[in-house]
């Protein structure tokens, strides 16, 4: 759950970046054409892009995880048939209800 909240702070020090790249790239030896916007800015920015993606797919990669599914199922598995069940927070009820509804496991339980 902490996954989704680290990207906040990292919002503050981008645009820094972007103010820094700002002014040197409108210094004066640079402003007088605008060839330096596509041979220079476009490149540099998808090089870094493609950098952090061959970088951190690896350590990143979240198809196997399968643990939010399992904490659904446990949650489901022992309820009894046609039972309601009343619960709180978000991790708990969207598993409950991703399993439910797209994998159609325990469609019996409300």
């Amino acid at each position: 759950i902490h996954m989704r909240f680290w990207m906040q702070p990292h919002l503050i020090s981008f645009m820094l970046v972007a103010i820094g790249f700002k002014g040197v790239l409108s210094h004066e030896l640079l402003a007088g054409g605008v060839l330096w916007k596509r041979y220079i800015v476009v490149p540099l920015v998808l090089a870094m892009l493609g950098a952090q993606v061959v970088l951190n797919y690896k350590n990143l990669d979240q198809s196997d995880n399968t643990h939010i599914a399992e904490l659904g199922k446990k949650h489901l598995q022992y309820l009894p048939k046609n039972s309601i069940i009343i619960s709180q927070g978000d991790m708990v009820t969207n598993s409950m209800r991703y399993l439910q509804r797209c994998e159609k496991y325990r469609t019996d339980v409300l």
